[in-house]
C-alpha cells in the first residue's frame, strides 16, 4: 500500500463491492470527525511498518454519515476497527488501538 497513505476511504456505495471482491485480510476503520481518538488510531495505522501494511488492505469510513448502513456490525462508538477475511467479519476492536496491537492482530489473521 505504500508508506505515505495508510488507508483508502470507502463509501456505502463501494463497501459491498469491496467486501465481495477483496481477497485476503481487510481492515475497515470507522471514524467520527467529532472524536479525537479516531485521529490517534489513524496515526497508528499510518505508522505501521511496510511489511505489515503489505499484508492487509486498509479502508476508512465515516460512521456518522453511514450509521444506518453499518448497523449490521453493531457499532457502539468510534473509533472501531473491523477485520474482514474474504468478505466475512472476523474481529472487531473499539477504542484506541495501539500500533503494537494492530501489528499483532494483522499478523494473527494474515
Amino acid at each position: 500500500m505504500g508508506s505515505s497513505t495508510a488507508y483508502r476511504s470507502l463509501s456505502v456505495n463501494t463497501l459491498k463491492t469491496t467486501l465481495a471482491t477483496q481477497k485476503g485480510l481487510m481492515l475497515l476503520l470507522l471514524v467520527s470527525d467529532s472524536n479525537g481518538l479516531c485521529y490517534l488510531v489513524e496515526n497508528n495505522l499510518k505508522k505501521l511498518p511496510d511489511d505489515i501494511k503489505n499484508r492487509v488492505a486498509i479502508f476508512k469510513m465515516d460512521h456518522n454519515t453511514n450509521r444506518e448502513h453499518l448497523s449490521v456490525y453493531f457499532i457502539l462508538n468510534t473509533p472501531t476497527l473491523l477485520f474482514f477475511q474474504e468478505g466475512q467479519l472476523i474481529d472487531k476492536l473499539a477504542g484506541v488501538i495501539s500500533k503494537n496491537e494492530l501489528i499483532t492482530k494483522i499478523k494473527l489473521y494474515s
